[in-house]
């Protein structure tokens, strides 16, 4: 009997022991954080792809207004306009040139995949290029925050892919000229809008480069 009487009696709580509405009332409360994590939280928070629009905030008419920021260079807004319209037709003069140079019946394009293959990389990278140009031009300024972060922040690395891509089709297409050529006549123009389209991206880039860009 007193064994089992004493099987009976619950353990005593010690000190060492906290209790579990001890443990209840220290435990944090679920979503809480401190302001470290709470900031660790949100940049390791995945960047969503049309974030932007939190920016626009419905008027009382019922529209949206752009209320982000904005970016601006030293130009003002009259000159800007006749910059932007320069680098616009300068983007379309790359584009119509790259697409020029497809038609051309050259050796390599006629099944060299060391000449097709950087083409398309090209072609891919001029048609972006022309359309960050004339985003451009067609948009008001002071540049919204996105605009700036889809145009001309993406100008330099479209226009460089354009010039990498162009340089390996020129090496690819003199490659097979080394096999075939008797073929020479037909490659020329091919090269040499390649070469023109190479130069008139980078005229466009220094042109892109040239001007200090600020928050405002």
């Amino acid at each position: 009997m007193t064994s089992n009487h004493q099987k009976n009696i619950p353990p005593k709580k010690t000190d060492s022991e906290p209790s579990k509405a001890t443990e209840s009332k220290s435990a944090k409360a679920p979503g809480t954080a401190s302001p470290k994590e709470a900031d660790a939280r949100s940049s390791a928070k995945p960047h969503r792809r049309r974030a932007y629009l939190d920016d626009f905030k419905k008027t009382q008419n019922g529209d949206y207004q752009y209320e982000g920021s904005r970016y601006a260079c030293e130009l003002s807004e009259k000159e800007w306009k006749k910059k932007s319209t320069g680098m616009a037709a300068a983007g379309i003069a790359v584009l119509l040139l790259t697409i020029a140079a497809g038609c051309v019946p050259s050796v390599g394009l006629q099944g060299s995949v060391f000449v097709l293959l950087p083409y398309a990389v090209q072609l891919a990278a001029a048609c972006s290029l022309a359309w960050a140009c004339a985003r451009l031009w067609s948009k008001e300024y002071p540049l919204r925050e996105y605009v700036y972060q889809q145009t001309v922040c993406k100008i330099p690395l479209r226009g460089g892919v354009c010039i990498a891509a162009a340089g390996v089709s020129v090496i690819g297409e003199l490659a097979e000229l080394t096999r075939h050529s008797d073929k020479l006549l037909s490659s020329i123009p091919f090269l040499l809008i390649e070469v023109i389209m190479g130069a008139a991206t980078l005229a466009l880039l220094k042109n892109a480069k040239k001007y200090m860009w600020k928050r405002v």
